[in-house]
């Protein structure tokens, strides 16, 4: 299931539209190697082409965003691309051993890191291959506990600041309480039947339950 919702600072996310990952054909295994270099797993491609398709259908609609927020599993160049190309600017986490182009050398972003950590340099303008110039931000922030968790974010925003893309990147939180309290409170994921005209009528009067307690909320 991949979701878009809507994050206003410290407020509740808004659900906007959802579809379900479409169902992949079974594929053959293979026998011995990996898979090509560049390309993506089958289950990996239709969730990113459902992600663009549903920014689209939002943007074709009243709703305006200035930033696109999101894990690192959506950012794969494809749907970067994507998203610039629609003149979106998007904030998004990169795993550690995401390479990038800096000072003319093919690295990883874990080297980045650990400048930062050594309180060198925080911010960076680095290549993302195959996509083109990206700023990058190493960012603390809090976990339970006491202790601290560091970020590497990227953005298509060359001009964007760490503190606003850190700012951006935390509005993803909302998102994740949506998520849960359409879970636990609303029975999002207890659907208990194989038609998938069943499901998305689940999935859609699960959003618009949890759209009207967000609105008797406010």
């Amino acid at each position: 299931l991949v979701t878009v919702a809507l994050a206003r600072g410290k407020g509740p996310a808004w659900p906007l539209d959802f579809l379900p990952q479409p169902p992949q054909p079974p594929q053959r295994k293979r026998r011995r190697g990996r898979p090509k270099k560049g390309t993506l797993p089958q289950v990996k491609q239709s969730k990113l082409i459902t992600a663009l398709a549903l920014v689209q259908r939002v943007l074709a609609t009243d709703v305006s965003a200035h930033f696109v927020t999101f894990d690192c599993w959506y950012t794969a160049v494809w749907l970067l691309k994507g998203l610039a190309a629609l003149s979106l600017v998007f904030v998004a986490p990169v795993k550690r051993n995401r390479q990038v182009v800096w000072e003319g050398r093919r690295v990883q972003a874990r080297t980045l890191l650990r400048l930062a950590k050594r309180r060198i340099q925080s911010v960076f303008l680095v290549e993302l291959p195959g996509f083109g110039p990206v700023r990058v931000a190493c960012v603390r922030r809090p976990v339970r506990g006491g202790g601290v968790q560091w970020e590497i974010l990227i953005t298509n925003d060359l001009a964007l600041t760490a503190r606003a893309m850190k700012a951006i990147y935390r509005a993803r939180w909302s998102i994740e309480v949506l998520f849960e309290e359409a879970k636990q409170r609303f029975g999002l994921l207890h659907f208990h039947n194989r038609s998938m005209a069943a499901i998305l009528a689940h999935l859609a009067f699960t959003w618009l339950a949890l759209l009207l307690v967000l609105l008797l909320r406010v």
